[in-house]
């Protein structure tokens, strides 16, 4: 999404407990993000409100990540359905993301939630399908393998004052297979280049925090991060600022910078541009 999450864009989180969501609506948003590791996404999402309480959304990306030996170009779909019971929370979602040339999964998702007006805690699952193909010298033979992972995560969200809110998220991945082993994986070592290429791939693990401070209709939004990539145990941290701002009465503009250290391929910078249009 970060690239979309999951999906969605962190900044999801702080529309989720907006004015926006009062009642039935929808939301539509298209994202850009680059980074100087030659990284580069397109996004775009729909929620729609079928009830003041239910709400059902649409997710599509395409990202292209480089190697020295092999390139990533993928694309995301993501469909998802939400329903707040008041305070506790379920949300279900499939999605699928890859490229059917190298690597690519079938994604399940669950999530169970407590949202009130000024906290949100969640319990995440997700359950991913891998695809990796292997192009076997010198006959060039393609072989495919298949495994699996799950993912077990939390989400905590409190407005600490009228203006500020502060949050934590992090997911942890155990695999079917050991990733080390696997032959030519080593391949999609440059995915840990920053957090843009890893986003979606064969992660170890990811943990975020950050702040948000209101300022009337804008805000700033600050947070840092650390993911670590399952082929080789090369971990990415990060850090990053962003500023959302109306564009008009029914429109958000959000631009973001960010620094990514990699242990493995040194500095990135990330750029990235979101707009977000609401209505009823």
């Amino acid at each position: 999404m970060p690239w979309f999450k999951r999906w969605k864009i962190p900044l999801l989180a702080l529309l989720l407990g907006s004015n926006a969501f009062a009642g039935d609506g929808f939301i539509l948003g298209f994202g850009a993000e680059g980074d100087t590791s030659d990284s580069l996404s397109f996004s775009a999402f729909a929620d729609y409100g079928i009830t003041g309480k239910t709400w059902i959304s649409v997710t599509a990306a395409k990202a292209q990540a480089k190697g020295v030996i092999s390139q990533l170009d993928t694309v995301y779909g993501d469909i998802g359905l939400d329903h707040h019971f008041d305070p506790i929370g379920i949300r279900i979602s499939a999605a699928y993301w890859g490229d059917d040339e190298l690597l690519d999964s079938v994604d399940i998702r669950g999530s169970v939630y407590v949202r009130t007006k000024s906290v949100l805690l969640s319990a995440d699952y997700e359950k991913r399908n891998f695809d990796f193909v292997l192009n076997l010298e010198p006959l060039f033979e393609r072989r495919q393998v298949e495994f699996e992972a799950d993912g077990y995560g939390l989400r905590f969200r409190v407005d600490a004052s009228e203006r500020v809110s502060l949050y934590v998220r992090g997911m942890n991945y155990d695999y079917s297979v050991d990733l080390t082993r696997l032959q030519n994986i080593s391949d999609l070592n440059f995915l840990a280049a920053s957090r843009l290429s890893l986003a979606n791939s064969l992660l170890d693990y990811r943990v975020d925090a950050g702040i948000d401070i209101k300022f009337g209709l804008r805000s700033l939004g600050l947070e840092a991060g650390s993911r670590q990539t399952a082929i080789d145990s090369g971990r990415v941290d990060s850090v990053s600022a962003g500023f959302l701002f109306p564009a008009s009465d029914a429109s958000d503009i959000e631009l973001r910078i960010g620094y990514d250290d990699s242990e493995n391929f040194g500095g990135t910078v990330v750029f990235s541009f979101f707009w977000f249009l609401y209505g009823t």
